[in-house]
């Protein structure tokens, strides 16, 4: 933005001060009819927004302060400019990272402290500011080399974006959102047979392959967790430690991985956290280079005590049936526990080979019902598969007293196995223990989880389709009583509104032809009715409580139904984030983004699938319309091919004609010439 003090009652003098050494996507021109509010505690930070909106801006400008001091703090490296603008624009669509003049959509920086929905914009808002503002550090400081690597721009910072968006907003738990809700979702994708299964790091060298570089789930969301998974594998006062080097020796410029390995590296060194089997480069070299996700197996010996860990790359097909042969460095933690066991986490590294590990609990300890859960806090980026013995005695534990376990350890048990259930690899017992489990469950982390699961669930080996319909509002109804008395009433809010989602999807997706789907239909809407009735129990709860920042995880926690079904909402998030000006997506494009995205903002709870619905066919239809013109071109071409093949048929003949034509005429000419040639001879030879 300018500066334009008054120096005479007919001019203004406009003084500008050097631009900095910066990338040059991240310049930025507005002009427009704008109001501005500057803040009080940091005049550093101006809001820029349509006349008539500043009733709107007072929480984004408490919000950006803190987010700056944030990032501040962390890296001990002051913000480069002078001053940071941030610009609400109608129907802008996302927001951009602009250096100085960060622009965000309107949805996505302003709110009406009177709209009924405030504490959702307010976490939607938080997670756009964090993530726009982490990358004045990552990505503007220090911007990626080249395309390829962009990760390095976008998975640093969304990692960073909830690490922060947790010390901002104390009573919020976006830990548990990026290991399980995120991690769910980039497993699905590198599990995914039908997917392309690429590496974070993907060659560009054609505009095309732009559609890949900015696939949402991968780049930002895997990315993320690979970041979080180095960072609770060197502790992350190393990993602090290691950003502040990388940002102070390349701040300024352009990096390429190795930089960051390398500062990781040094930290580690210095802090005596470098792990003993090998460089940070040779260990995260294949999970930021290496398509797909791993899956450890750990298989128990009960008569000997011994385990063996071993690693396999993991597919969405029955009984991971591949041939593929992908290994990573897998840094596994685990852990023992059970009646008489004491619990204590213990570490292991799986490279090529298998691994054996000797469980030996002490004299006299109970070993009879022990259980080993591994992958401690979902640090590690892998799923977990268990012998059918162990399987047991885990659900057994969550049974009887689920506290035992860390409520994100507890998702992940149930993100893990219903993904194998589905393809065959757990054995059907043990998912038929779930449901019994679940009645017992009252934190609402694994009940998010739970939530993203059901079209996995119904109809799979957990649940038959009428058992499933039969079993869901009682379970709803008690799941959601019992959270009604915890204390992280922002969890159970966000729970209310993925279920929703889910049900609402699942309703849109049955048949109405089929008396049986009519019973399911009437199941899933009892217990729509039950959740909505508790959504609006909960948002009175948080009003009354008049919290500044509340957690809505179902901002970043949609599966691919819920995003294929936000398509055209006008709070669709990140979808276009980084493409806007520079890219011209096609349509095909533009399907990649929205199917692999996460939609921010999902909050209009039954009205967005309709309209998606609806969007939807009228580009079946579009589509059909081109088809059946692509038919009417082929059948054109055809005819004029036949035409164009005729006329050189036609020429051809035409040719030899002539040809056979010209050649009797040259037999013809030739054989005059040589009669007149005797003729001449004979008057010659008569003359003598």
């Amino acid at each position: 933005m300018l500066n334009s003090p008054e120096v005479h009652p007919l001019y203004m003098l406009d003084k500008y001060e050097r631009t900095p050494i910066m990338s040059n996507y991240l310049a930025i021109v507005a002009v427009g009819e704008y109001e501005t509010a500057q803040s009080e505690r940091d005049p550093r930070h101006e809001l820029h927004f349509r006349p008539g909106k500043r009733a709107q801006a007072s929480f984004a400008l408490d919000l950006v302060v803190n987010s700056v001091n944030f990032f501040e703090a962390y890296y001990e490296i002051p913000f480069a400019l002078p001053k940071l603008g941030h610009i609400a624009i109608e129907n802008f669509g996302g927001a951009m990272e602009n250096y100085g003049l960060i622009t965000y959509d309107e949805n996505v920086l302003l709110v009406d402290p009177n709209d009924p929905n405030a504490a959702e914009l307010k976490a939607e808002i938080l997670l756009y500011v964090a993530h726009e503002i982490g990358h004045q550090w990552t990505g503007n400081l220090v911007t990626t080399n080249w395309w390829d690597t962009i990760w390095l721009n976008e998975g640093i910072t969304e990692y960073l974006t909830y690490y922060s968006g947790q010390t901002i907003d104390p009573e919020s738990d976006w830990e548990s959102v990026l290991a399980i809700m995120v991690m769910n979702r980039a497993i699905a994708m590198d599990a995914d047979p039908q997917g392309k299964n690429l590496a974070l790091v993907v060659p560009v060298e054609v505009p095309a392959d732009f559609d890949d570089v900015f696939q949402f789930t991968r780049i930002y969301e895997k990315g993320a967790c690979v970041t979080r998974m180095l960072a609770n594998l060197l502790t992350h006062t190393t990993f602090r430690n290691g950003m502040r080097r990388y940002l102070e020796t390349h701040g300024g410029g352009n990096v390429i991985e190795s930089y960051l390995w390398d500062a990781m590296e040094a930290a580690a060194v210095a802090d005596g956290t470098l792990p003993g089997f090998g460089s940070i480069a040779g260990i995260m070299h294949p999970w930021t280079n290496q398509p797909g996700v791993p899956i450890v197996t750990i298989t128990r010996d009960y008569q000997t005590n011994y385990a063996v860990f071993s690693q396999k790359r993991f597919m969405s097909v029955v009984n991971n049936d591949h041939d593929l042969d992908e290994k990573w460095p897998i840094f596994v933690s685990f852990q023992l526990g059970g009646r008489g066991v004491e619990t204590q986490v213990s570490t292991l590294f799986l490279d090529q080979g298998e691994v054996q590990v000797d469980l030996f609990l002490g004299a006299g300890t109970n070993n009879s019902e022990a259980w080993l859960l591994a992958n401690s806090k979902r640090e590690g980026y892998y799923i977990v598969n268990y012998d059918t013995v162990n399987w047991i005695r885990l659900l057994g534990q969550l049974i009887s007293d689920p506290s035992v376990i860390d409520p994100i350890n507890r998702a992940q048990i149930l993100s893990d196995l219903t993904i194998l259930c589905a393809v065959d690899i757990a054995d059907s017992q043990v998912c038929a223990m779930v449901p019994a489990y679940l009645v017992s469950e009252s934190h609402p982390i694994p009940w998010i989880a739970a939530a993203q699961l059901l079209p996995i669930w119904r109809g799979s080996k957990l649940m038959t389709m009428d058992q499933f319909d039969s079993f869901l509002p009682p379970m709803l109804e008690l799941a959601l009583d019992n959270l009604k008395n915890q204390t992280i009433t922002p969890l159970a809010t966000d729970l209310s509104n993925v279920v929703l989602q889910q049900l609402n999807a699942m309703t849109m997706s049955k048949s109405p032809s089929s008396g049986k789907n009519k019973v399911g239909n009437d199941k899933i809407k009892q217990s729509m009715n039950i959740l909505t009735a508790w959504l609006g129990h909960m948002r009175r709860y948080h009003q009354q409580k008049n919290k500044n920042v509340q957690f809505l995880g179902s901002l970043t926690l949609q599966d691919e139904l819920i995003r294929q079904a936000t398509v055209n909402c006008a709070e669709r998030g990140l979808l276009l984030l980084r493409v806007r000006d520079e890219l011209k997506m096609t349509l095909a494009a533009y399907q990649t983004l929205f199917e692999s995205s996460c939609a921010f903002g999902i909050r209009k709870t039954l009205q967005v699938p309709q309209v998606a619905r609806e969007g939807r066919e009228e580009l079946e239809r579009r589509v059909e319309s081109l088809e059946e013109e692509k038919l009417k071109l082929l059948e054109e071409c055809d005819r004029l091919r036949g035409q164009l093949e005729n006329a050189q048929r036609l020429h051809e003949e035409q040719r030899a004609v002539e040809a056979d034509s010209h050649k009797e005429k040259i037999e013809f000419y030739q054989h005059k010439v040589q009669q007149i040639k005797n003729q001449l001879e004979a008057i010659l030879a008569a003359k003598k």
